[in-house]
């Protein structure tokens, strides 16, 4: 989902907002907008009023058809300034004339409301992250906005990975099936056969880490399947002849013990451009542990021998 399509969510949410809650917010804002004023920017900044650059911003933590005190506009350190944007909690009518009285009585000056459905445009222009610093990170908004904007960006970089590996477009609708338990114990009992002792835990937590992505990635590897299976063929002896050429052996059947060759494969299935970008290596690292899973390299368990192959 692109961020945008929060905008009348994150405006909702900021009407809803109590008056502290309120001046919270616009203060994290203010912070994000000005990062180079960080001494001057604190969560006290949208209470009091802070200047930045000749332009004052406040918040205003009532709704504006009430009267504002308008000696409160100034803020305490009384340094000059030409602009004045407020923050208000709702958008209604009042807005307007607000601004004109304060033109008014401040003749010198230029002033301009930020409505809800403003600040929930400068809150999306940023990424998810600060978004969720702006929000509050208890925020069950922020929370809800990150999971499935995470979801939506990994779905797209798959898509781009596998794109550029089959060379085919993929769809845009794939639903992330349900967690399933199954996975873990059979990866658990894999783990220990191909790689050292002490890097059980480390290869367990990178497939918790990878695991909603190894699922993604199964989806779309399926739908390929049913389009042309030879791509998938193709995918496999490309991953083996990487596990191969990075171990410098001839036999995609041995252990591999060290994770860091999971990592390695990764980058080879990766364009170029992308194989510096964290979401991307995440992905392709979550692909290498499906054909791992599916014993394409690596040894298999006892039981593993006796199940028919994981494509069928």
């Amino acid at each position: 989902m692109n961020k945008l399509n929060y905008s009348s969510i994150v405006e909702e949410h900021i009407k809803s907002l109590d008056n502290n809650a309120f001046l919270e917010v616009c203060s994290r804002l203010l912070e994000k907008l000005f990062p180079d004023h960080t001494s001057s920017v604190n969560g006290e900044s949208a209470k009091q009023g802070i200047v930045i650059e000749s332009v004052l911003y406040k918040a205003l933590p009532y709704n504006v058809s009430s009267k504002p005190v308008l000696k409160n506009l100034l803020p305490k350190n009384k340094i000059p300034f030409n602009f004045c944007t407020l923050f208000a909690k709702d958008s209604g009518s009042a807005n307007g004339k607000i601004k004109e009285k304060l033109n008014k009585l401040y003749p010198g000056n230029v002033f301009n409301i930020w409505s809800p459905v403003d600040i929930s445009g400068k809150i999306l222009s940023f990424e998810m992250q600060d978004i969720t610093f702006i929000l509050g990170s208890n925020s069950s908004l922020a929370s809800y906005m990150y999971s499935t904007y995470s979801e939506e960006r990994d779905r797209s970089i798959l898509k781009s990975i596998f794109d550029y590996l089959f060379n085919a477009p993929l769809p845009d609708d794939f639903k992330k099936p349900a967690e399933d338990d199954i996975k873990l114990k059979k990866i658990e009992e894999k783990i220990p056969l191909n790689f050292g002792k002490y890097q059980f835990d480390i290869v367990k937590d990178m497939f918790v880490k990878c695991f909603s992505n190894i699922l993604l990635a199964e989806q779309f590897l399926k739908y390929q399947l049913e389009i042309d299976s030879r791509q998938v063929d193709f995918l496999i002896k490309r991953i083996r002849m990487s596990f191969c050429e990075i171990r410098d052996i001839a036999d995609y059947r041995v252990i591999l013990y060290d994770y860091k060759i999971i990592e390695k494969i990764a980058k080879t299935l990766v364009q170029p451009e992308h194989r510096d970008d964290d979401y991307y290596i995440h992905n392709a690292t979550a692909i290498v542990f499906l054909f791992f899973e599916a014993c394409e390299f690596g040894v298999r368990t006892e039981e593993e021998l006796k199940e028919p192959s994981f494509w069928s």
